[in-house]
Formats: structure tokens, C-alpha cells, sequence
């Protein structure tokens, strides 16, 4: 579908190169978004109409801008909460940067609010720089991560999220800690299971978890396919090809 995709923007409109000059060494993406990703990735609506693709490609530039200003809004958001870490979300639909910048803000609004009226409690931590924290959407649950993450809703209030960060901050780095243990695990037998099997490159996609990975190479070691020696292998959710001879397999592969 992507190629019939690229042959209409080449033959619909006579300065297509120069346009795609412009974003030279950028990632271009469809989907039902029109913008820039969090991850500086150029995004087309696929059921806009050529120009409207035109017209973006040659003003995504004002778009990219409000990436530049990403990480000093999450410095606000930061420094408003005693130094957590702010983490772009990952692994879910994409996220367009003017939403994600929006969704800083409103929280940075809150907590300076908040701190004005009421500070923060005497018992809550000078710092939290230790702990993770992850802005997600108005409708989004406030909750803590399996990986030790505080996942909070834009609409969350201010003093309901210091209060919970405060109640949960021991088990945040409980499960932090656990997940890196098992990220470390998932790199030492990644690393034994490209070499054992004489791969070329092992790699995961993003949507597969640090436990699927692990469970994917355990079994790759224990079935040792030798077809697989001398090419590069990706564990994914799905089998496929690529015209580069990259071959994915899903992490449950049979």
C-alpha cells in the first residue's frame, strides 16, 4: 500500500523531491495524524489528499519547532516536582508533540498552583529525581507502572498526584529496580543468543516487552535453528521478509 502511497506523491506533483529534500534524514510516517511524533518523525494523514501532504511536508518545520521546546517544558515539569524524571511515552499510538507539550503544561500549571497555596507536605522527598514519571492523556488512569513509572493524566490535580507519588514511592523503586534487573538479563542472553547462533544482528521492535524478548531468545537457544546462522533476525508480533533480508519473527514464534 506504501509504495502505491509513494508513486502518487511522486507523480501528483513536479517538486516532490525538492519538498522531500527538506526533511532529508527524517522518518516518514502514515497514520490518522497529520504532525510531528515525539520521536521527530514526519506524519501524514493517509486519507488526506496529496496536496494537503504537500502543504505539510513544506511547513513541518513549524511543526518541528514545538520538538525544540519539548525538553524545556519537561524541565518545568521536572523542577516543579522536586527533580522526577519525565519520560516520554512509548509503545502506543503516536503521540503528536504539540499534544504531548500540551499535556506538560497543564500539569506544570497545576503543581506551581499548588505549590503557591499549599507547598508540598513536610514528609514529601526534597528530591525525586530517582523516580520516573510519564504524561499521558486527560483520560488516562494515574497509576504506577509495572516498570516503576508513575503514569498521570494531564487532567490529574495537583494535589492528588503529590499525594500518590508520596504513598507509592517506595514500591516505584521497588519495580524500578526489579525492571532493570530483568533488562539486564534481557541483554546478557541477547547478546549469548546472536552469538551462539552465529546471527549477523538480533534486535526486538518496540512493541515487544523486555519478558518477551527474554522468553523469544530462551526458547532460540534452546531449538538453536541453524537456517538462522549468517542473517539478521528481528523478534516482533509478526512473521515477515523484508526486501533487505531482514526476517522477523513474532516473540511467540513456533
Amino acid at each position: 500500500m506504501y509504495e502505491f502511497i509513494a508513486e502518487k506523491l511522486v507523480y501528483t506533483h513536479r517538486k516532490v523531491f525538492l519538498i522531500f529534500s527538506g526533511i532529508s534524514g527524517r522518518t516518514l510516517m502514515f497514520s490518522d495524524w497529520m504532525g510531528v511524533s515525539l520521536d521527530g518523525h514526519v506524519v501524514l494523514d493517509r486519507s488526506e489528499v496529496p496536496t494537503n501532504w504537500f502543504n505539510h511536508l513544506k511547513s513541518f518545520k513549524q511543526w518541528d519547532s514545538v520538538l525544540e521546546q519539548l525538553s524545556d517544558t519537561e524541565k518545568l515539569l521536572s523542577s516543579a516536582l522536586c527533580g522526577i524524571q519525565v519520560i516520554r511515552p512509548l509503545n502506543q499510538a503516536i503521540n503528536m508533540g504539540m499534544v504531548y507539550s500540551q499535556r506538560l503544561l497543564k500539569l506544570v500549571t497545576s503543581l506551581v498552583s499548588f505549590v503557591r497555596a499549599n507547598c508540598f507536605p513536610e514528609s514529601f522527598a526534597k528530591s525525586l529525581k530517582d523516580l520516573n514519571l510519564v504524561a499521558e492523556s486527560e483520560s488516562a488512569a494515574l497509576k504506577l507502572s509495572t516498570t516503576g513509572q508513575f503514569v498521570v493524566p494531564a487532567s490529574c490535580s495537583a494535589e492528588v498526584l503529590v499525594n500518590f507519588i508520596h504513598r507509592n514511592k517506595a514500591e516505584a523503586q521497588t519495580r524500578q529496580s526489579e525492571h532493570q534487573r530483568r533488562k539486564d538479563k534481557e541483554k546478557r542472553i541477547t547478546k549469548q543468543c546472536k552469538e551462539e547462533l552465529g546471527l549477523l544482528f538480533l534486535a526486538k521492535e518496540s512493541g515487544v516487552s523486555v519478558e518477551q524478548m527474554t522468553a523469544s531468545c530462551e526458547k532460540l537457544l534452546i531449538e538453536r535453528p541453524a537456517a538462522l546462522a549468517e542473517h539478521r533476525l528481528r523478534v516482533a508480533q509478526y512473521y515477515s521478509v523484508m526486501q533487505g533480508g531482514d526476517i522477523f519473527i513474532p516473540w511467540h514464534w513456533e
